[in-house]
């Protein structure tokens, strides 16, 4: 598994300039993950705990397409798809995320034993609260966030389920 880009957190948070390999790249993907980026920086920054890892453009196991992000976080795994052009939260792309989710869950040894949290971030979309669910083999259900609330959402789930740290290292091996 190779992701586009693969920083600890910390470093993530606190660079000034966040190191995107672009070769092979549209342009539009180039934009997009430019986007996704600083849309992210501003949102994980406000993290109290900045231990973890950032994964941008992660490739879906036993998938063709590649999920936006990938953060490891005290324990968790946070899959987020983001969303910058709808205005409301497309059911859709909820419904992709979850799958991409359950697909970490099924086909990628080091996250089968893990609690998955999808995200689908819509920037433009009005705030919304959403009951919570928790699957057995602990898959939540998909959240809903514009990214304002997306350091409160990740340490709510990290203070209730948080588990052993996830090693970067170890995680992107299949």
């Amino acid at each position: 598994m190779s992701p586009r880009l693969s920083i600890p957190l910390f470093d993530f948070c606190h660079a000034a300039n966040t190191p995107l390999p672009t070769q092979d790249s549209a342009n539009s993907t180039v934009a997009k993950h430019s986007q996704d980026i600083e849309l992210l920086k501003t949102s994980l920054n406000e993290l109290p705990h900045l231990a973890g890892h950032f994964f941008l453009s992660v490739p879906v196991p036993d998938y063709s397409e590649k999920v936006d992000c990938v953060v490891l976080y005290r324990g968790l795994i946070f899959v987020l798809l983001i969303d910058h052009v709808s205005h409301d939260y497309d059911c859709a792309k909820a419904d992709q995320v979850h799958h991409f989710a359950r697909q970490f869950k099924e086909q990628h040894q080091p996250s089968r034993d893990k609690f998955i949290i999808p995200v689908l971030v819509t920037p433009k979309a009005q705030p919304q609260a959403s009951p919570i669910h928790v699957s057995e083999d602990l898959v939540a259900n998909t959240l809903c966030d514009t990214g304002e609330h997306l350091a409160a959402l990740l340490e709510h789930f990290s203070n209730q389920y948080k588990d052993d740290e996830i090693l970067a290292e170890t995680w992107l091996k299949t």
